[in-house]
């Protein structure tokens, strides 16, 4: 990646791809039980450096819970080598 958005781009796709039989696919419904946004630090090697939750969804500890542990399982992310540390936000 040459930028901080495309790197968002390989390390969503990362993730999608060592999880794609839990992604939902297609519209999502109406309503959904939680939704947060996680700002993930990486060094450059791809390593998590730590976690921090922009928009954590209080009322469900297991899927806060859950959504750390997929990225922590996914480590190491593709090395940023061309950007050096970068921060990854997504909303999950």
């Amino acid at each position: 990646a040459t930028s901080a958005r495309d790197y968002r781009r390989d390390a969503a796709r990362h993730v999608y791809d060592l999880n794609n039989g839990r992604i939902y696919g297609g519209q999502l419904p109406p309503v959904l039980y939680a939704v947060g946004t996680l700002q993930v630090s990486l060094d450059g090697s791809g390593r998590v450096v730590s976690l921090h939750w922009l928009r954590a969804p209080q009322h469900a500890p297991e899927v806060i819970a859950e959504i750390e542990r997929t990225v922590l399982q996914a480590a190491p992310f593709p090395a940023a080598s061309r950007l050096g540390p970068v921060v990854w936000t997504d909303t999950w």
